[in-house]
């Protein structure tokens, strides 16, 4: 009898035009509808009346990426209905270099997120023109609503110091995550950093626009007591004394781990692999991401070499000869850093 049932029941599933979907529970199918994309869930709401109700389903615009968002998409800059209603709501929103949208677009819809209280993840990373921007994105996180930002990341993006400012005074208690990699801000910025009480990750990579006072000031003295994470990749003039005196100052006990533990120095060319050691000797708890190389070997050995041969030739002296390269390297050691043997480490 259940042989027969079960044959019958797969009969009826075989035929065509039944709408087996439609007998699916409510859970998996939201389960199914989370894996399409935005754009995507807006073409199944036209499918049918109970298609639209599942493709409109807050849970599913939680997180909203929107980078794939065509301008054909918007009327003058007005997003349709059902979108403006998701970005009210949004927890997670992402504009990762966006290829069919200009960044006016993207500011007009940012207004509408302003009044999201659920905010928690922002990426605004790659966007052209943001420069110009700067004004209206530094007014849309003064203004946002949300009491739940905790990340933010506006990389690669010609952001400046204003938009970093009224980041920190609106967002100061929340914000744990900030990615400002090969933007545009200046001094000012570190200062408002400084300031971020709940913040466990910073990464300033490649904001060449950061003076050397205001760098060592931020990270020996002003970078807050709470993060774990510090990233200064291609920041030329990062010294081995101040990743030291930062290690210290953060409370990271000698032979231990403590609160800072990973610092990315990738491409800091004046850090070389003997000052790279003695810090992960000192500190093996702590994460040293790094391309430093041998001190003769280094872009910054080799400048100081070639220094020294100038002064040499400035003093009168003949300029050594191949064979006595080694012996010469060890006099332009032993000048540039005094009191110091060749494998020690150089502190600049």
């Amino acid at each position: 009898m259940s042989n027969t049932t079960t044959a019958a029941k797969q009969a009826e599933l075989a035929l065509p035009g039944t709408n087996n979907f439609a007998k699916l529970p409510t859970e998996i199918t939201l389960n199914i509808f989370s894996y399409l994309s935005h754009s995507e869930l807006f073409n199944s709401a036209l499918v049918c009346r109970e298609w639209y109700f599942i493709s409109t389903a807050p849970t599913l615009h939680y997180a909203l990426d929107l980078t794939t968002l065509r301008q054909s998409s918007l009327n003058n800059y007005v997003p349709p209905a059902t979108l403006s209603r998701h970005l009210c709501t949004a927890r997670h929103l992402t504009f990762n270099s966006p290829p069919h949208i200009s960044t006016n677009s993207i500011l007009y819809l940012l207004t509408h997120v302003s009044a999201s209280t659920n905010l928690r993840t922002l990426t605004l990373s790659s966007m052209s023109n943001a420069r110009s921007a700067s004004p209206a994105l530094a007014h849309f996180f003064a203004a946002a609503q949300s009491t739940q930002l905790t990340h933010v990341d506006l990389s690669n993006t010609s952001v400046t110091t204003p938009v970093i400012s009224a980041l920190l005074q609106s967002h100061r208690g929340t914000l744990r995550s900030l990615i400002l990699d090969f933007t545009e801000i200046g001094d000012g910025a570190l200062k408002a950093i400084a300031t971020g009480a709940a913040l466990e990750r910073v990464s300033i990579a490649g904001c060449f626009g950061l003076s050397k006072g205001a760098l060592k000031r931020f990270l020996v003295r002003r970078i807050p007591g709470r993060v774990k994470a510090v990233g200064l990749r291609w920041l030329l003039d990062v010294r081995v004394a101040w990743v030291w005196e930062m290690l210290a100052r953060a409370g990271v006990q000698e032979g231990s781990g403590g609160v800072l533990a990973e610092v990315d120095v990738g491409g800091c060319e004046r850090l070389t692999l003997a000052d790279i050691e003695r810090v992960e000797e000192k500190w093996p708890g702590v994460k040293v991401r790094h391309t430093a190389v041998n001190a003769k070997d280094a872009v910054w050995g080799y400048r100081k070499y070639v220094a020294f041969l100038a002064s040499l030739q400035a003093e009168g002296m003949p300029l050594v000869h191949k064979g006595e390269r080694a012996e010469a390297e060890a006099m332009a050691k032993a000048r540039v850093y005094p009191g110091r043997n060749v494998g020690e480490t150089y502190r600049y």
